[in-house]
C-alpha cells in the first residue's frame, strides 16, 4: 500500500508537471495570436492635404481644388468632403476614394465661384474611414473672385460704297475694362477682286488694357454688287471669342447696247477674271458664278444664344459652358484645316440655285457635323424662302435672317457632301462670294466635346492618378482610366473591412475567455490532488 501510495504521489508530480507545462504552452501560443491579431486590427489612420489651385478666379466661373488623401495602416473607402466658404459653391461636394491598401490617392473637386470677394481659408476639407479618426484640413490660401473683363469691339470703314480703283481703310476699335492677355486678331475679306494694301490679316497683339486700335488699307480692283468683311478677336485669358461684320458696296458698270465690240470683250475679261461669271446662253439669260474657298475657324458661338443652344440639344449638352465652347472651336479648326468648299450659283428662267460642296480630306471620322451657313439677303429675304436640300441631314433654321444649321450624324474621311438652295427668283451671281460658313462637331476621331463629365486619368510613369472635371482637362502623357482605385480583383475578399475587424475581435475575445477558462480547470484539479 505504501508502494502504491508513492506510485500515486509520483503520478500526481508528473501529472502536476504536464499541466504546467501544457499550461504555459498554451498560454503562450494563445498570447501570440492575440499579439498578431491585435496588430492586423491596428487602428487606420488617414491624412488629408489641399493642393494648388487658381488664386484669382473670374465670377460664375469654376476651378479645379485637388485633394491628396493618405491611409496609413488599413483599407476601406475614405469618404471626402469640402466645404466651401459663402460665395463659393460646388455641385458635387462629397467623394469617395477606395483603398485596398495603404497609399495615397488623389481627387478633384470643381468649386464655383458664385460671388465676387476676397475669401481667406476659402474652404475645409474633412476626411473619414471606418474605424479611423475623422481628419480635417483647411485652406490656409486665398482665393480672390472678380469680374470677368468686357471688351468692347467696332469695326468701321471710310466708305460704305466704291467702284473700281477706289481705296478703303478699316480700323478695329477695341476697349476693355479689365487685362485681357493673349489676344489676336484675325480678318477675312473677299477673295476676288480686292487687294490689302497695309497691314496683315493676323495681329497677335497680346495683352490688352484700356483702349486699342488696328487698320487695314485696301483697294477695289473689282468689287462684287455686296462684299462681307469679317474680324475675329480671341483671347486666352479671359477664354473670350467675338467677330464684328460690315459690308460695303460695290457700284458695279452698266453695259449698253451701243458699245463697241471692244469694250464688250474688255468687261467680259473683267467679270471673268473676278469671280467666274459666264453668259454662255444668251437666249434664256442663264449666269453662273463659282468659287473656291477653305474654311476659318467658327467664332459665332459667344455672341449668338440661339446657335449655342441649338447646338447643346444636338450635342446632349444642357448648358455650353466657356470649356465646351473651346473645345467646339478646337474641332472646328481642326475640321476646316481638312476641308475645301465650293460653291456655285446659277440663275435662269425665274429661278437662282446655289449649290454648296464639300469635301472633307482629314483622317478622322467626325461625328455630329454642322455647318452654320449664313445666307446673303441679296439671295432670300427670309429663310421661308430658300428650298434647301441636303441629303441625308437634318435642317434647322437658326435665324430668319436666313441662317441655317445643317446637322450630318457623321462625316467619314474623303465624303463629300453636297447642299441646294433654290429660290424664285433671278439673283445677280457674283453675290457667290457673300456667303459665309462655320463648321462644328462633338467629335474629330476620339476628342469629345468637353462635356462635365468627371474623367479619371492616371500618369503611368509615376502612378499618380487624378480625376478631372472633364475630358478635355486630361493632360497629355496621361491615360483616361475608369477609375483612380487600384483594385486586384484576385486579392479582394466577399467579406467588408468593417466585417473583418470585427471577426478579429471576436476571435481575441475567444482566446481571452480560453486562457481563463484553463486557469480555472488547473486550479480545480490541482485542489482535488
Amino acid at each position: 500500500m505504501a508502494w502504491m501510495s508513492m506510485s500515486m504521489d509520483g503520478s500526481g508530480k508528473v501529472l502536476n508537471m504536464l499541466y504546467k507545462k501544457s499550461f504555459s504552452v498554451f498560454a503562450a501560443y494563445i498570447v501570440m495570436l492575440s499579439l498578431l491579431m491585435a496588430g492586423a486590427v491596428s487602428a487606420a489612420s488617414v491624412q488629408v492635404s489641399i493642393g494648388e489651385y487658381d488664386a484669382e478666379v473670374y465670377k460664375d466661373s469654376t476651378f479645379i481644388v485637388p485633394v491628396s488623401v493618405s491611409v496609413a495602416d488599413g483599407a476601406g473607402t475614405v469618404t471626402v468632403t469640402i466645404y466651401p466658404a459663402d460665395g463659393l459653391g460646388c455641385d458635387t461636394c462629397v467623394r469617395d476614394i477606395i483603398f485596398d491598401a495603404a497609399g495615397t490617392r488623389t481627387v478633384s473637386f470643381i468649386v464655383r465661384a458664385d460671388n465676387t470677394g476676397t475669401y481667406e481659408n476659402p474652404f475645409d476639407v474633412e476626411a473619414s474611414m471606418s474605424e479611423a479618426p475623422i481628419t480635417a484640413s483647411a485652406a490656409l490660401g486665398i482665393v480672390s473672385v472678380v469680374e470677368m473683363p468686357v471688351w468692347m469691339l467696332d469695326f468701321t470703314s471710310s466708305k460704305n460704297t466704291v467702284s473700281a480703283g477706289d481705296t478703303v481703310l478699316m480700323t478695329l476699335s477695341m476697349s476693355v475694362t479689365g487685362p485681357v492677355a493673349s489676344i489676336s486678331a484675325d480678318l477675312d475679306y473677299p477673295s476676288y477682286g480686292w487687294y490689302l494694301m497695309s497691314g496683315n490679316e493676323t495681329y497677335d497683339i497680346g495683352e490688352v488694357t484700356g483702349t486699342y486700335s488696328l487698320s487695314w488699307m485696301f483697294r477695289a480692283d473689282a468689287p462684287s454688287q455686296s462684299n462681307d468683311f469679317s474680324v475675329d478677336v480671341i483671347s486666352s485669358d479671359p477664354a473670350k471669342h467675338s467677330s464684328k461684320t460690315l459690308s460695303i458696296s460695290g457700284l458695279q458698270r452698266a453695259s449698253s447696247s451701243g458699245s463697241s465690240s471692244s469694250d464688250s470683250d474688255d468687261d467680259e475679261n473683267i467679270d471673268n477674271d473676278t469671280i467666274n461669271i459666264s453668259s454662255e446662253a444668251p437666249v434664256t439669260g442663264k449666269k453662273e458664278a463659282t468659287i473656291k474657298t477653305g474654311l476659318s475657324q467658327g467664332i459665332a458661338l459667344e455672341n449668338n444664344a440661339k446657335l449655342r443652344n441649338m447646338l447643346g440639344e444636338v450635342f446632349g449638352m444642357p448648358a455650353i459652358d466657356v470649356k465646351d465652347m473651346d473645345s467646339m472651336l478646337r474641332n472646328s479648326k481642326t475640321i476646316a484645316s481638312h476641308m475645301q468648299v465650293e460653291r456655285k450659283v446659277e440663275v435662269s428662267s425665274g429661278r437662282s440655285y446655289m449649290r454648296m460642296s464639300r469635301q472633307y480630306e482629314g483622317n478622322e471620322t467626325i461625328t455630329d457635323f454642322v455647318i452654320y451657313d449664313i445666307v446673303p439677303k441679296s439671295f432670300a429675304q427670309s429663310a421661308k424662302d430658300i428650298k434647301v436640300t441636303a441629303p441625308g441631314a437634318e435642317v434647322l433654321i437658326v435665324e430668319d435672317d436666313p441662317e441655317f444649321a445643317i446637322i450630318f450624324s457623321s462625316l467619314s474621311p474623303g465624303e463629300t457632301i453636297n447642299i441646294d438652295y433654290e429660290v424664285d427668283a433671278e439673283v445677280d451671281a457674283d453675290i457667290v462670294s457673300s456667303f459665309s460658313a462655320e463648321v462644328y462637331a462633338s467629335a474629330v476621331g476620339d476628342s469629345p466635346a468637353c462635356a462635365q463629365v468627371i474623367t479619371p486619368a492616371r500618369n503611368f510613369n509615376t502612378g499618380e492618378c487624378i480625376e478631372y472635371p472633364t475630358p478635355c482637362d486630361v493632360p497629355e502623357g496621361w491615360d483616361v482610366v475608369g477609375s483612380c482605385a487600384v483594385v486586384d480583383a484576385d486579392n479582394i475578399s466577399d467579406e467588408p473591412q468593417s466585417e473583418k475587424g470585427s471577426i478579429y475581435k471576436y476571435m481575441i475575445l475567444v482566446s481571452l475567455m480560453g486562457i481563463i477558462g484553463m486557469v480555472i480547470v488547473l486550479r480545480r484539479n490541482k485542489k482535488k490532488r
